[in-house]
């Protein structure tokens, strides 16, 4: 048993790749439900198909989301329809597209609570809480922007984490592209700029002896590679950007107040029910506590050795932060909106649960350790109950 435990710690790639298989099974049967009608009027997928049929052009009109999303589906559309496919078989594949993403995301979740230093069992029950997730099972099985923002805000996460460790400024380029990627497939992805510049700014200022011109030329190379990766997703912004920002701004500027009613609230004082409902009660109550530990143990690391050393544990608290803030300004926060968060969060619950079965093992605790099982096993049994009952 031990030679197993110690070869499945040495390959990390693998029970993760397990976990995105299993994700792909539960998730994928089911997904041709409603087509080619659609059952979510709203679905990204059926402004493609006009557009494959000569009858939309992307960003002429409506400019109510950037282009990445459609254009990745509208490649794989165009490629099934050389095939002889048809409008059925072209949603079908936008939407198991979705259920590829899907099972990347708990791919990678599994192997950034690794990167948090987290137990087999902890990145396990990581990848668990987002294969569990009824807005990701939800959200993999539709052909929309969501799922792609929260792929691409998963990448941030892991190429900032990286540029935390290394000090790598290639490491920041990639992040910055991965943020122009992120905002390329629903605008809220731009604030996670925050983080990779963020982190730029904290290591220059803590080596004074780096000249200043070598900060503000990868500082200037960053935007470059952030603007790329949009213009990648959203071409029309950079080959006609008088034309496309004249049009796009208006309409980012109006998702913050869609659907505005006389008792709506701001996002800061009113996301929160709708965010525990998305995540369950027990996901939230463990998150926060991933939340508190990670913050702690950035303060006592930057106390013992310094500031540097301690930036990885403030990378994805920093992360929920960006991601979550367009949402805290906005009056518009239905619970899609939080789909980013739930593998950020989840990873952040694995060395939570690490330290807490630590704290649990004196004999004294047991009674509070078998509390704490039967809590965790009623958390994922609801979380998973929700998920099939889709």
């Amino acid at each position: 048993m031990g030679r197993i435990q110690n070869y499945i710690k040495a390959h990390p790639f693998l029970p993760a790749l397990l976990f995105a298989l299993l994700f792909v099974a539960l998730t994928l049967p089911g997904i041709e439900w409603g087509l080619p009608a659609g059952w979510n009027v709203g679905e990204l997928v059926q402004r493609v198909v006009n557009a494959l049929h000569g009858e939309y052009q992307f960003d002429t009109e409506n400019f109510d989301y950037p282009s990445l999303p459609k254009y990745a589906m509208y490649g794989l559309g165009w490629l099934v329809m050389q095939g002889g496919g048809d409008t059925y078989e072209v949603m079908l594949a936008a939407r198991a597209l979705s259920v590829l993403l899907g099972a990347l995301i708990v791919l990678m979740t599994y192997l950034l609570a690794v990167r948090l230093r987290a137990s087999t069992l902890g990145a396990s029950l990581a990848a668990t809480l987002v294969l569990t997730s009824y807005l990701m099972a939800e959200h993999a099985r539709i052909a929309h922007n969501d799922i792609y923002l929260a792929f691409f805000t998963l990448l941030v996460a892991l190429a900032s984490l990286h540029y935390a460790r290394m000090l790598q400024r290639v490491w920041f380029y990639m992040a910055c592209l991965l943020v122009g990627l992120a905002a390329s497939s629903k605008y809220n992805g731009i604030s996670l700029a925050l983080v990779p510049f963020g982190l730029h700014l904290l290591l220059h200022r803590q080596t004074p002896s780096r000249p200043k011109a070598h900060a503000s030329e990868s500082f200037f190379l960053g935007t470059i590679f952030l603007v790329m990766g949009y213009g990648i997703g959203t071409p029309t912004a950079i080959l006609w950007p008088a034309f496309y920002f004249k049009r796009m701004l208006p309409a980012l500027f109006g998702h913050a107040v869609y659907d505005l009613q006389p008792g709506s609230q701001l996002g800061i004082t009113g996301m929160w029910p709708s965010l525990i409902e998305a995540l369950s009660p027990g996901f939230a109550l463990l998150a926060v506590a991933g939340l508190g530990l990670a913050v702690s143990r950035f303060a006592r690391r930057r106390q013992e050795a310094g500031l540097v050393s301690a930036l990885p544990w403030l990378v994805l608290p920093a992360m929920l932060l960006a991601q979550a803030l367009p949402t805290m300004l906005s009056y518009n926060h239905p619970k899609r909106f939080f789909l980013p968060l739930v593998p950020l969060l989840a990873a952040l619950c694995a060395p939570a649960f690490d330290w807490l079965l630590a704290k649990l093992r004196e004999p004294k605790l047991v009674l509070w350790r078998i509390i704490f099982v039967v809590l965790l096993l009623a958390t994922l049994g609801y979380a998973t109950a929700r998920a099939i009952g889709l």
